[in-house]
């Protein structure tokens, strides 16, 4: 009976590997926008641009989740932008290490004294790393079983995402689809698998300045769906204080989640980031909170983010950016 139950739970820890293996990663666009959209790869020609993101989940347990992630993005030319990320995930006794490069072609519709209007259309490709460790299922204390290697395996995959990036003046729409190709991982292709489903992402989302205060919202909305009818709505609200000190500036993000499977939703989590930029450099720290009950009795979760500009020049006006810390805030500049 015990030798069922491992075997059963290795099958649902190989399914969610298989089936959200980059949502994980999607879910930072709320940061930057190219994580989720190639099409935003680059989007801030003027600088280089650097993040790096850890996160930690279910504080207290042996081989709890953990990813950790850097991008690197920069403008080939004033139409090409180029986006590229690497990242490592680890989620109980699976892990992914994976590479994405992605690039963005920018098409610009108006550019005048009062409207300015740009279409860019972005691709990307990444490769992944999966790998199971079974070394913990074979032991003196456990019984022997022919389905357990007690080694590790591991395989590779292949897949592909693209999308498009409308701004207009101070808002902007995007919707990419991620998982192109079907699942070609051979460490996922077996009869207790399910089939790796493209994702549809939906965004969009504006910006404003407060008329009788010193600070900027940006709202935004996302909407993710499948073909399995596996669909979730995220609300976010971005709200930038600068201050006396044009070096200095304070930030903060509130986000909630919700899935829209059942007749009435049901919610998945709420976050809260607070952040501080001084200069080209910009640190923010996330607090996780899950409002599902499978969730809730893991625990919460934590996530840094740290970012850093260079080679700054050749300023761009009218650009806006998707990504919260690229946005810091060039119509800062441009109203003061």
């Amino acid at each position: 009976m015990r030798n069922y139950i491992l075997i059963l739970l290795i099958i649902i820890v190989y399914g969610q590997a298989a089936n959200g293996q980059e949502h994980y990663i999607t879910n930072l666009y709320v940061y930057d926008c190219f994580l989720m959209n190639p099409a935003a790869a680059g989007g801030d020609k003027s600088c280089n641009t650097f993040n790096a993101y850890y996160q930690k989940q279910w504080f207290g347990m042996d081989d709890s989740p953990s990813t950790q992630l850097f991008s690197y993005q920069f403008g080939i030319s004033s139409q090409l932008g180029s986006g590229t990320y690497i990242y490592n995930d680890k989620n109980g006794y699976t892990s992914q290490l994976g590479l994405q490069q992605s690039f963005s072609y920018e098409i610009k519709l108006l550019d005048n004294m009062r409207q300015k209007s740009s279409i860019q259309f972005g691709l990307s490709i990444n490769v992944a790393q999966s790998r199971f460790d079974q070394s913990a299922f074979i032991g003196q204390d456990q019984p022997f079983d022919p389905v357990m290697s007690g080694g590790t395996e591991s395989g590779w995959g292949i897949n592909s995402n693209t999308g498009f990036f409308l701004k207009f003046n101070n808002h902007h729409l995007g919707m990419s689809l991620t998982n192109l190709l079907p699942q070609n991982n051979p460490l996922y292709n077996n009869d207790y698998d399910n089939e790796l489903p493209a994702d549809l992402n939906i965004h969009m989302g504006t910006w404003f300045k407060l008329s009788s205060r010193d600070v900027f919202l940006f709202p935004e909305l996302m909407y993710r769906r499948n073909k399995f009818a596996d669909t979730r709505f995220d609300i976010n609200l971005k709200l930038k204080m600068p201050t006396y000190n044009q070096k200095l500036a304070y930030w903060t993000i509130l986000c909630y989640r919700r899935s829209m499977d059942h007749k009435i939703g049901r919610d998945l989590s709420s976050s809260i980031t607070a952040g501080v930029n001084y200069d080209r450099m910009s640190f923010g720290i996330e607090y996780q909170m899950s409002l599902s009950g499978t969730q809730n009795y893991y625990g919460n979760g934590v996530q840094l983010v740290v970012g850093y500009k260079f080679n700054c020049n050749n300023f761009k006006k009218g650009a806006v950016p998707c990504s919260f810390q690229d946005v810091i805030y060039d119509g800062i500049k441009r109203k003061h």
